[in-house]
């Protein structure tokens, strides 16, 4: 199993922002000298509940601050962004990091992210699915155009410089399991990463994805490839006793499940054009609702003390997981917790699985 530690760069009060991203580069140096496979951190826009507005920039900080770890973004809101530039950088940062890069793709939820934008929030499937043509031809073709609803390359240009790896870094799709999303990821060989809920659903998802892949002429050796990459996300809070891990990870999760919800659904909705609310209110996120039953999401999620975190991940293994995402540091947890918890993590369980 491979084991990528995830990054939301959460700052809660009584830390500058300034702080805690310094703290997290110094998280992403620890997992490399621990021995986690890859580090992967997010993008969100104008909220607390993630300070990382350009997870490339942040990349490009880490390869340096590494020396063989992976490094990766999860992921990249192609809807708000111009796919030219991030296949520019995401090249570039390629090349700075020895070829070290993995590119996570999505299309972003956050209402108020995209209104300060500028960008409808109901166009967001539609400006992802263009921006990922863009980003895979301009990193596969020499010379390359586009013309499409959202977004053109109406002359031909060649991406400088090139990506190391080739045809072009392991490139990732977020998705929630929605099925014109995994469609569209195996048509194009794309391996994607999903919130892990049970092992029916991870089952059923694995078939959907292959069953597209299939349709869609993927070889039987680019299948597996693909399958091989899928990835499931989870946070963890490791102590040396199941109470420890109970009563000290509560008040991040606790922070985590109000800033999320924030995030979803903006407190001053009401006061949003009609135009805007209703698409927000047409699909109003339950990714917080976990987060609020605390109970049962210590129970269901990577926390205790080292034997019920083995525990937790062989459940995962048992049912077909190989990559696990996990979230180390979330909701304000003090970074020497964080540290403790991520040592007992890579010194205890993933031994086993590896």
């Amino acid at each position: 199993m491979k084991f990528i530690v995830f990054h939301l760069s959460q700052s809660p009060e009584g830390m500058t922002d300034a702080e805690v991203l310094r703290e997290e580069v110094g998280l992403m140096s620890y997992a490399d000298e621990l021995g986690f496979d890859a580090v992967w951190m997010a993008e969100h826009h104008f909220h607390h509940y993630c300070v990382c507005p350009e997870p490339l920039l942040l990349a490009a900080h880490a390869a340096a601050s590494t020396r063989r770890i992976r490094i990766g973004t999860a992921a990249n809101v192609l809807s708000l962004g111009q796919p030219m530039r991030i296949a520019e950088q995401a090249a570039m940062v390629d090349c700075l990091s020895g070829g070290r890069l993995d590119v996570g793709f999505a299309k972003g939820y956050g209402p108020r992210e995209f209104a300060a934008y500028g960008v409808e929030l109901a166009e967001a499937g539609e400006r992802f699915r263009e921006a990922v043509e863009i980003i895979l031809g301009a990193w596969t073709q020499d010379e390359f155009t586009y013309q499409g609803k959202h977004f053109q390359v109406p002359y031909p240009v060649t991406l400088r410089p090139r990506p190391v790896q080739q045809p072009h870094p392991p490139t990732f799709v977020a998705t929630s399991g929605n099925a014109e999303t995994l469609q569209f990821a195996a048509e194009r060989g794309l391996s994607f990463y999903v919130a892990y809920e049970n092992r029916s659903r991870f089952q059923k998802l694995k078939e959907d994805y292959t069953r597209y892949s299939e349709e869609a002429g993927r070889t039987p050796e680019q299948i597996a490839a693909a399958v091989a990459g899928i990835a499931v996300m989870q946070t963890s809070y490791l102590a040396p006793t199941n109470e420890e891990s109970f009563d000290e990870a509560r008040p991040g999760v606790d922070w985590m499940a109000k800033a999320s919800r924030s995030v979803n659904t903006p407190e001053d909705l009401d006061q949003w054009p009609e135009a805007r609310q209703s698409p927000v209110r047409a699909r109003l996120d339950t990714r917080a609702m976990g987060l609020e039953h605390y109970d049962k999401y210590w129970k269901a999620f990577i926390y205790g003390d080292p034997e019920r975190g083995i525990e937790r991940v062989q459940r995962l293994k048992d049912s077909g997981v190989e990559n696990v995402i996990v979230g180390f540091s979330f909701g304000g947890l003090p970074y020497d917790k964080v540290r403790r918890s991520m040592r007992l993590f890579a010194e205890k369980v993933m031994p086993r699985f590896k």
